[in-house]
């Protein structure tokens, strides 16, 4: 008999995000990893690359599980970790492998363009893609907080968003509003991917403090009790309707977010990015 996996990558653990627990049957693996500290969570993932191009082997090895007993793959990425998650949905086996996949601020990229506009990193639209015809969710948030002088989250997350509509010919639903405690600044769906840009609304560890949690108890635990194979999406994105009632969600997103920092005051929170 297989299990289910949950892989944590990037600097943040489980406990950061209060309340999180995993989809039931589950064994969560913590891969911690950052943008600026060697092993960095890009190195350890082109470690893990095999000759096939292949790398969920190696990451369950890294967690100190065999692949054989494993099932499902779900990755939740923070920050750097999304340079693991870009690499890794490079392979097609590995993305077959992979039913969710949920970046807290974690789509950036050190690529510009000609015109010093971002460049979509390639893993991240190839899963995408699949999310739009098959048994696949994609939800990302992103930030404007600065990175560097590389592109931001939300620039990388616009830039792969396009990257889609060109290559599909389709072009996301703007607006709605996803079952999470603080609403972005504009939210993009199609299928079943769902990108969330907040901007400058909430800081870049807010991403897992705030929102993390909501992602999987509100949309991702509901599309696996959902789940079916085939092309037709089990998850519906509301289309735009009445604002959430006075006082929501910001009094809830305020409450958390002061708990957080209370109980969490000696966490070190890594904020560089550079993929």
């Amino acid at each position: 008999m297989t299990h289910p996996v949950v892989a944590w990558l990037g600097p943040a653990a489980p406990f950061q995000a209060p309340g999180w627990t995993p989809p039931a049957g589950s064994k969560v693996l913590n891969l911690q990893c950052t943008g600026n500290i060697e092993p960095t969570c890009g190195t350890r993932a082109d470690s893990w690359a095999d000759a096939s191009g292949r790398h969920l082997p190696s990451l369950l090895a890294a967690g100190h599980v065999d692949p054989v007993s494993v099932g499902d793959v779900m990755l939740n990425a923070f920050s750097a970790g999304g340079s693991a998650v870009q690499r890794i949905c490079m392979s097609a086996d590995d993305r077959a492998e992979i039913p969710v996949v949920v970046l807290a601020d974690g789509m950036y990229t050190t690529d510009r363009d000609a015109h010093g506009n971002a460049v979509a990193p390639e893993g991240f639209v190839r899963f995408a893609l699949d999310a739009l015809t098959g048994p696949h969710l994609f939800v990302a948030t992103s930030s404007s907080n600065p990175n560097k002088t590389y592109p931001t989250g939300s620039q990388t997350l616009d830039a792969v968003r396009r990257e889609v509509e060109k290559r599909t010919g389709r072009t996301f639903q703007t607006g709605g509003h996803v079952p999470l405690p603080v609403q972005p600044v504009t939210l993009w769906t199609m299928g079943n991917v769902i990108f969330g840009d907040y901007q400058a609304l909430l800081g870049h560890g807010e991403h897992v403090t705030v929102l993390n949690t909501a992602v999987w108890d509100t949309i991702v635990k509901p599309f696996l009790a959902a789940r079916q194979p085939g092309p037709e999406p089990p998850l519906r994105v509301p289309p735009p309707g009445p604002p959430a009632p006075p006082g929501f969600p910001w009094d809830r997103a305020l409450a958390l977010a002061t708990g957080v920092a209370a109980g969490y005051a000696g966490v070190r929170w890594y904020d560089t990015r550079r993929h």
